[in-house]
């Protein structure tokens, strides 16, 4: 006969709907950044959007700047875990056509996404928005660490400098972040696919996977 759980392996309710509403808040607040901008991402705006009572929102959440933190933590994991970089992950040769493959996937799985763009509108409203740059400037610090570490594990340079890896790959998060902009010049989606091509040919004589390690027992 089996036993019920014990009280201290139990689900806590309360945990499992603060996680809940928390995501839901947050993918409620991505959704009001790409559609509406940071300005217009109201407390109201997205409470009403993910269904939530503004008590529970404020529970979770007592500033909207507390709310916009927590969402860009999820955007920036999301980054580092989602299908770009973590497809860069799985495997493929090392020259141009796998850095092609590289970017258009980082293009198009994480940077031409609601998330993506919802991390731009965030990163242009902290440039004039004091008390929203202070609380995202540590998250951004810790992420600027983390993913240079990720992109050591995947590349190298072509000068074998880790610097180097780490430099180029901020410069191709650079380039794809601007074509956000260059989008209200040219709105067409294949020519951004085309300039994320020309980029990565650009990009592959500098930066190149490295060799994977060897398979247990070779």
């Amino acid at each position: 006969m089996t036993g019920s759980p014990s009280p201290e392996n139990a689900p806590n309710r309360q945990e499992q709907r603060s996680a809940q509403t928390r995501r839901r808040v947050c993918a409620a607040a991505i959704a009001c950044l790409d559609e509406r901008g940071y300005s217009e991402t109201s407390i109201q705006r997205v409470q009403e959007r993910a269904g939530v009572s503004r008590g529970a929102l404020m529970h979770q959440f007592a500033t909207k700047e507390d709310m916009i933190v927590e969402t860009l933590r999820r955007v920036l994991a999301s980054t580092r875990h989602g299908q770009g970089l973590a497809g860069a992950r799985r495997g493929g040769d090392g020259g141009g056509a796998s850095m092609e493959r590289d970017l258009l996937s980082l293009w198009s799985h994480l940077v031409d996404r609601p998330e993506g763009r919802a991390m731009v509108e965030i990163l242009v409203a902290a440039r004039t928005d004091a008390r929203l740059r202070a609380k995202i400037e540590p998250l951004l610090r810790t992420y600027e660490a983390e993913i240079g570490q990720d992109v050591l594990e995947i590349y190298e340079s072509a000068g074998g400098s880790d610097e180097d890896v780490i430099q180029i790959w901020a410069i191709c998060r650079i380039f794809m972040r601007s074509l956000h902009l260059q989008q209200r010049f040219d709105p067409d989606p294949e020519a951004a696919r085309a300039m994320v091509r020309r980029f990565a040919e650009l990009v592959a004589p500098h930066l190149r996977r490295r060799d994977p390690p060897p398979a247990d027992g070779d």
